[in-house]
């Protein structure tokens, strides 16, 4: 692995205006210059000069532009609500705090990519410094293979994001930075932020104080021999950056970081999981099985709880961080574990199963027109109540329409309490209801007292997170209004709405 420290004052103090070069002209006929003779040569009367074929200069090549300097992101103040964007949330450390990231993306929003970030405490009040913008980067992955991600918060208040900026030269990937914001907004300076070589392949998280994540830094356009090269990236708190061992995968693969910084590739179909770290593959891996897996949920400890599918029947799988298929999985259950995203590629791919700190797992499943819960133990039994009825879908973070072409949408990713209950977005029945949240807990019963029912019609929630505090926090979307609008909102422990807090309206 290589490590680097990418000074950003170094860097904003080296900025090179790179001129384009004007390719070589190419040589004419006319402008071939003629020999001069040294004197006047009498050819013999019995000879005829027969002149030779006259040679076209081969054209000079164009020198293929030099990538631009790396021009760091720079934070300026904004307001909010802003007209467009994609809503994300993340709950603070301990103190039921919220930190909102909007982004404007020049794919789907017709404008320049932007990224705006606030926080809000307790009551919903903004505090000092806040809101920023980072303009022209996006700060999230809102299209691809990725799930859409808000900032990471550090235990000290410090806010680490990664951010892409569409490279200005033809053919180049994309510019990818870390970003570090402080509790007040502003960057810290010092060698934040700087630039990350390769293309955003995963989520990232923070271990520690170091964010992590996974890059794919090359692509082979072999078609006999199709592969991508995956690295895992770290950057520590004061900047400095780590580049892991590289390892080359087939290219049927896409991957998930987990929160030990152990990235799984997932490839041969979703046959195959390899583990990679920093010094490359990690021991044991990769794994490969007999069935197509789902992504894997990671526990603290490296374990991994995939979920296989078949025929109308899923089973969870758990691995042990040295690769070791364990006996802890669960039987074939009559349940079809629903899939992360749907739409557009790559739709299908069956969900990572939801894993609580205390090794519960659930899987979610339709049935007609009812969605069916199971809850499995650390030991891969069921557990008692189990399985739950719930009616109807869950809710998605988004609508295609019908002339959406390429459009898709991802599952709302239920969040999971301290102590194992799990919050339950349902979209709307029809136009003319709103959805709900239920809060299903480990025994199989619902919250006592715990609901919230939207009253608008066709409103729902793009966004559920919540905090260590137990505060649960959801991003709103107003479909009963013209236009569509979205808030953030702050809910209580009995799904109480305690504030709202506007941040996209038209």
């Amino acid at each position: 692995m290589r490590t680097t420290s990418r000074l950003h004052g170094i860097i904003a103090a080296a900025v090179i205006v790179v001129s384009a070069c004007s390719p070589t002209p190419s040589p004419s006929a006319s402008g071939v210059a003629s020999a001069t003779p040294s004197g006047t040569v009498t050819p013999a009367p019995t000879a005829t000069a027969v002149p030779g074929p006259t040679a076209t200069p081969e054209p000079t090549p164009s020198p293929t532009p030099a990538p631009p300097a790396f021009v760091p992101p720079a934070v300026t103040p904004a307001t909010l609500p802003v007209e467009t964007g994609t809503v994300l949330i993340t709950p603070g450390v301990e103190h039921g705090d919220v930190y909102v990231m909007v982004v404007q993306d020049s794919m789907f929003g017709g404008g320049p990519e932007r990224t705006i970030v606030t926080h809000l405490d307790a009551r919903g009040r903004t505090t000092a410094g806040w809101p920023v913008a980072i303009e022209g980067w996006r700060c999230s992955s809102t299209w691809g293979f990725n799930r859409p991600q808000g900032v990471l918060v550090g235990v000290d208040g410090t806010v680490r994001l990664l951010c892409v900026a569409s490279s200005n030269v033809p053919g180049a990937a994309p510019v990818l930075a870390a970003v570090a914001l402080g509790p007040d907004g502003t960057m810290p300076g010092g060698a934040w932020p700087m630039e990350i070589a390769g293309d955003w392949d995963t989520e990232a998280i923070l271990v520690g104080d170091t964010l992590v994540t996974g890059t794919n830094v090359s692509a082979s356009d072999d078609p006999q021999h199709p592969a991508s090269t995956y690295r895992v990236t770290s950057v520590a708190a004061d900047g400095t950056v780590t580049e892991g061992t590289p390892v080359t995968i087939d290219l049927d693969n896409w991957s998930v970081l987990g929160r030990d910084g152990i990235v799984r590739v997932m490839s041969n179909g979703n046959r195959t999981v390899t583990a990679i770290g920093l010094d490359g593959v990690v021991a044991g891996w990769p794994v490969t099985f007999d069935l197509p897996v789902s992504g894997p949920a990671v526990r603290a400890d490296g374990t991994s709880v995939f979920v296989q599918a078949k025929a109308g029947k899923s089973r969870t799988m758990v691995v042990s961080a040295d690769g070791t298929i364990q006996g802890t999985g669960s039987a074939w259950l009559p349940v079809t574990q629903l899939a992360d995203w749907s739409g557009a590629t790559p739709a299908g791919a069956t969900a990572i199963p939801l894993v609580a700190a205390d090794g519960t797992t659930y899987l979610l499943g339709q049935r007609k027109v009812e969605m069916l819960v199971y809850g499995i133990g650390a030991n891969g039994h069921v557990l008692p109540g189990f399985p739950v009825t719930v009616p109807w879908r869950l809710e998605a973070d988004g609508r295609c329409n019908a002339a959406d072409t390429g459009c898709g949408v991802w599952m709302v990713r239920p969040p999971l309490g301290k102590d194992a209950t799990v919050y339950l977005p349902v979209r709307p029945l029809d136009r003319r209801t709103g959805g709900w949240v239920t809060a299903l807990t480990r025994n199989g019963t619902i919250r006592d007292g715990w609901s919230l029912m939207l009253s608008g019609n066709g409103d729902s929630f793009s966004a559920l997170a919540i905090g260590g505090s137990g505060a649960l926090f959801g991003v709103h979307v107003n479909r009963s209004s013209n236009p569509t609008f979205k808030q953030v909102w702050g809910i209580g422990a009995s799904g109480a709405i305690r504030w709202k807090v506007t941040v996209v309206q038209p």
